[in-house]
């Protein structure tokens, strides 16, 4: 135990009522007399940490229409507002355990939850509560050029499998590989083939 002072426990002086948070122990020291014997009882009490609720608190809000670009961008914009008295910092969570102060980002595209936590001081608990939910969405892609796109090759019946399309010679910038589908629900990165006659149509998706 450590003695209660009015520098530790925020009393107005050495022995007053204590205002910090924390536990504490009264001595009740009784002197001996003539008719009584003296004698000592000690007895504890807890000074809680203050508590608000979430909504007493501005969130921050979410960046809006997010488009990936490859490189790291905040995901939400930090609250204007003071902290409320008792508050000493605004931290920052992608998972809900680890914590910082710094704006998360985000370079993928996908969807994003952003998690915060408002830190206490020593009196105060700390809140948590608000999460935000944040989007990068996939860029655009400009007009493909004629050696972006493939081509459908010129092909007669052999009874073998033939490769039906011909890949680009180059990928957009911002892609990173072409996906072929002959039903536009299964895509694989393989040339898709055919045997028999018959008219085929090759679904192409550029991977970002």
């Amino acid at each position: 135990t450590t003695e209660t002072n009015a520098e530790n426990s925020g009393a107005e002086s050495n022995g007053a009522v204590p205002k910090y948070a924390g536990m504490y122990y009264v001595k009740a020291i009784v002197p001996e007399t003539d008719n009584y014997k003296g004698g000592t009882a000690t007895a504890g009490f807890m000074i809680e940490k203050a508590n608000i609720e979430a909504s007493a608190v501005t969130a921050p809000t979410a960046v809006s229409d997010l488009v990936c670009t490859g490189s790291a961008q905040a995901l939400v914009t930090a609250a204007t507002d003071a902290l409320p008295e008792g508050y000493t910092q605004v931290q920052y969570s992608l998972d809900g355990e680890t914590w910082s102060a710094d704006i998360p980002t985000g370079t993928n595209v996908g969807d994003y939850t952003v998690h915060v936590k408002y830190v206490g001081d020593s009196n105060h608990e700390d809140v948590e509560g608000h999460s935000v939910a944040v989007r990068i969405a996939r860029a655009a892609l400009a007009d493909l050029t004629d050696a972006q796109k493939p081509t459908a090759n010129d092909l007669t019946y052999t009874g073998e499998a033939q490769e039906l399309v011909t890949a680009p010679e180059e990928l957009p910038e911002g892609c990173v590989a072409v996906q072929y589908s002959l039903d536009n629900v299964t895509r694989s990165a393989d040339i898709p083939t055919g045997t028999d006659v018959d008219d085929y149509t090759v679904y192409v998706l550029d991977e970002i």
